[in-house]
Parts: structure tokens; C-alpha cells; sequence
């Protein structure tokens, strides 16, 4: 296991191939590393991104992530009030880091990248014991990388936020509320440790920013925690919209906040016969609708390419066009589970694990193929091979005069 610490001030050192003495450490020294690589960059193409899961570890109860799920397969939550909502087993290596030396060569796959995001898919990035590590695995081998994590704030050793706020990194504190809401919808996540992490990492000098779901019990509370953000030192507060707003998911929200976030596990459920027609239903349903997929993992233009990464790796290994892919393999829906048993007939489960094969030769590979391009096709007559993960979450209507 690789292990490397920065001493948030060190002597003066001479940087190589320059005249240029800094005095005040690390944080300095990163800070002129990018003042000057900005300079070069105004004549490099630009570099992908990738978001990373770094640990499948999570506290929080969310009901809408993957990593919950109840008793019943295909759960209805509007039908079934009282689910016994337990963590989804699932998920390859649910309670599992990415380990650091693994991370390190892993990492040096991709030749140049231009910023890694760690984040929660299923997990939080700040459960990882050696968090900075892996920062530092990124900043040691991509020059002009910038880093960004997301955490629901709660986890984390101290001394690992310590060092993380000398590290010239940010950090995005995924809120949704304060101490009397926040808890409704990320249950599990007590404030009192968000909020002395939050204090901690500011006051060491660390870069904060605040990320706000906008739900309808935290509604009248944007307005004062903007202003709390800013007295506490934030960078940035930003309230986003959505993606399940109903007003029947919100009450299932409201009415499961009530129970304690169980520790046990529901043992995974396979998909069978039945999914196939199931996928094949939606998939017509979703063209019915007008949709077709304009994918955001393809570059269409400069500015999709600058939003969206370029690749997703889980906590196993795996490399995925997105985070919305990364989940298929254990998706509340068994129908989409259903869907990627047939890329795994045809492939096998180790085609996009970084533990067997190059990024490169992934990217080249039948099976980046089969849940990418091959999927995104409008053909009848194959609807049970084309992605409904891609058109829920990439699926746009198209007109006459864009087709």
C-alpha cells in the first residue's frame, strides 16, 4: 500500500529547471503549479475527466440510491408503505475500499486527465481510511488535474480532513437541509459530525462548497443556509433541482425517514424470463414518448465534453461510460439487471474490470460496444438489446426537423 503525506509547510524548495524559490510549502507550491499550467493549458486540447467511487461505504439510508432496497423485488413504493428497506448485497464489494497501491497504478492508466471528481454512486468517499492517499495518487502522476470530492460530510477521520484541507482540492458537502431536515431524506447523516467537519476543513484552510437538493421540507431554509455558508466560509451554495420529484415519492421519503437505517443486507434477487418483457415493454414506452438518446458520455460539442466525464470507475475496479451504467449490474429494476445478463453472457463479468485489462483495450472492447453505441439504436424488432438506462437519463425528443 502506497502511502504518501504532504506536509501542509515544508523548507524551501527549488523547483527543477527554474530560478523560482518557494517558501511556504506545499500549498504555495501547488498554487504556482497552476497559475503557470493555466498558461500552458490555453494551448492544450482539452483533458477528459472521470468520477471515481473510491468506497462502496456509506452510512446514509437514501431510499433512492441502489445501494437500498427492500424485500420485494421490483418494489412499488407506492403501493408498499412499510417496505423493510435494507442494503442492497448486490452490489460487488458493498462494504469494500478501492485499495491505495491498486488506485495508484490504476489511475496511471489514462495519460493526461483534467480533473477527477471522487464521488458517492453507492458509497462516500470520505469512508475510504486513506482518502488522501488516493488524492495524492492523482496529483502525483496528472499534472494539470484538478480534484473535487462529494460527501454527505458525516464521514471521515479527522486527521484525514486535516490533510485533505492542505492538499488544494475541493471539497462539495452534499446538504440537503440543516439540523431539524437534513436527515429526512439522508437518513443516517447526523449533523453534529457534518458540522464539525465542515468547520474543521474550512478553518484549516481548506475550499468548501455547499450542494443543496431542493426538497419540499427544506424549501424555506435555502435562504438562511446561504447566508450560513457564506458566514462559515464556503467558496460557493448551490441548490439543485430533482430528478424524483413527485409528490408520492416525497411522502415515501417523509414516511421512511422514521425508521432506523438498517445495517443487514436483502440478498440479491436475480432477474428472470419475465424481465425480458418487462425491459422490451419500457423500452417501447420510452419510444413512444418521442425519446432517442443523445448521449453525454460522446463528446457531441465542446461544452458536453467539458460537463460530462469521460469514464466512471467503481470501488471494484470497473470502468463504466457513466454513474447511471455503473449501478445496472445490481439496479433496483430487475429488468435492467436483466438487460446487462445478456452483455455478460456474451463477454463475461471481468470485460471492464481494470484488475484484468488496460482502459484502453475496455474502451476498444465488444462489451463497451454492446452498452454504448449498439444500444442506443430504435429498431422494433430489438428492443430487448437497447438501453433504458440510456434513454431515462440520455433520452431527448426528437422532432422532424431534428431528425
Amino acid at each position: 500500500m502506497i502511502h504518501v503525506y504532504i506536509q501542509p509547510h515544508t523548507h524551501p524548495v527549488k523547483l527543477k529547471g527554474s530560478n523560482l524559490l518557494l517558501c511556504y510549502g506545499y500549498r504555495y507550491a501547488l498554487l504556482w503549479r497552476r497559475l503557470s499550467e493555466d498558461l500552458v493549458n490555453t494551448t492544450m486540447p482539452q483533458q477528459p475527466w472521470i468520477q471515481v467511487e473510491i468506497s462502496s461505504v456509506c452510512q446514509a439510508g437514501c431510499i433512492d440510491c441502489n445501494r437500498q432496497r427492500t424485500q420485494w423485488p421490483d418494489y412499488d413504493w407506492t403501493d408498499q408503505s412499510t417496505a423493510d428497506w435494507r442494503i442492497n448485497a448486490g452490489i460487488t464489494g458493498v462494504r469494500s475500499h478501492y485499495p491505495v497501491d491498486q488506485w495508484h497504478q490504476h489511475v496511471s492508466q489514462w495519460r493526461e486527465l483534467r480533473s477527477v471528481q471522487f464521488c458517492g454512486n453507492v458509497g462516500d468517499p470520505m469512508a475510504h481510511p486513506h482518502i488522501s492517499d488516493c488524492v495524492a495518487s492523482v496529483i502525483q502522476q496528472h499534472r494539470h488535474c484538478s480534484v473535487d470530492i462529494s460527501t454527505n460530510g458525516a464521514l471521515g477521520r479527522l486527521e484525514q480532513w486535516d490533510r485533505l484541507a492542505h492538499m488544494g482540492i475541493t471539497v462539495t458537502f452534499a446538504v440537503d437541509g440543516l439540523e431539524d431536515t437534513n436527515h429526512i431524506y439522508r437518513r443516517g447523516v447526523e449533523w453534529s459530525r457534518i458540522r464539525q467537519r465542515m468547520t474543521r476543513f474550512i478553518e484549516q484552510g481548506g475550499s468548501a462548497e455547499w450542494c443543496w437538493v431542493d426538497f419540499p421540507w427544506n424549501r424555506h431554509q435555502i435562504d438562511h443556509a446561504r447566508e450560513l455558508a457564506h458566514s462559515w466560509g464556503f467558496r460557493g451554495f448551490e441548490v439543485r433541482s430533482r430528478y424524483t420529484a413527485t409528490d408520492q415519492f416525497d411522502a415515501h421519503i417523509v414516511r421512511v425517514s422514521q425508521q432506523p437505517v438498517s445495517r443487514e443486507s436483502h440478498p440479491p434477487t436475480g432477474p428472470n424470463p419475465h424481465h425480458q418483457h418487462q425491459h422490451s415493454d419500457r423500452v417501447r414506452q420510452q419510444w413512444s414518448q418521442g425519446l432517442t438518446v443523445r448521449p453525454q458520455c460522446v463528446p457531441q460539442d465542446d461544452t458536453v465534453a467539458h460537463r460530462h466525464p469521460a469514464h466512471h470507475i467503481n470501488a471494484d475496479g470497473t470502468v463504466w461510460p457513466c454513474c447511471w451504467m455503473a449501478c445496472v449490474p445490481f439496479h433496483h429494476s430487475l429488468h435492467e439487471q436483466w438487460w446487462y445478463a445478456q452483455v455478460i453472457d456474451q463477454v463475461g463479468t471481468t470485460w471492464n474490470s481494470l484488475n484484468h485489462h488496460h482502459i484502453d483495450d475496455i474502451i476498444d472492447s465488444l462489451g463497451w460496444q454492446m452498452i454504448t453505441d449498439q444500444s442506443w439504436h430504435t429498431d422494433p424488432q430489438r428492443s430487448h438489446t437497447a438501453s433504458s438506462i440510456c434513454l431515462q437519463h440520455c433520452g431527448q425528443c426528437v422532432t422532424t426537423s431534428d431528425s
